[in-house]
């Protein structure tokens, strides 16, 4: 999606919040915790053809303090039980 192409409907007329000057909106919203006191600000991709969204980590350099603070998610295999 960040590329300018929807995955849903393959439209070109995607949007970007990108070039805002202000990410934080009311309470925290378009930004994700990484600790009590600190939010980190998203980019956010909008398909006005068919409505689907995506959102990025507008800054790269936070990805390392994501990965030290958050769970990581494992994937499942075939073989797991259910």
């Amino acid at each position: 999606m960040n590329k300018g192409i929807c995955p849903k409907c393959n439209s070109t007329e995607v949007y970007s919040s990108e070039t805002l000057r202000y990410k934080a909106g009311t309470y925290s919203s378009n930004t994700i915790p990484l600790s009590l006191f600190r939010s980190i600000p998203l980019d956010n991709y909008v398909c006005v053809e068919c409505g689907y969204t995506e959102s990025y980590i507008a800054d790269a350099e936070m990805m390392p303090r994501i990965r030290n603070t958050w769970k990581r998610v494992m994937p499942e295999t075939e073989q797991t039980e259910r």
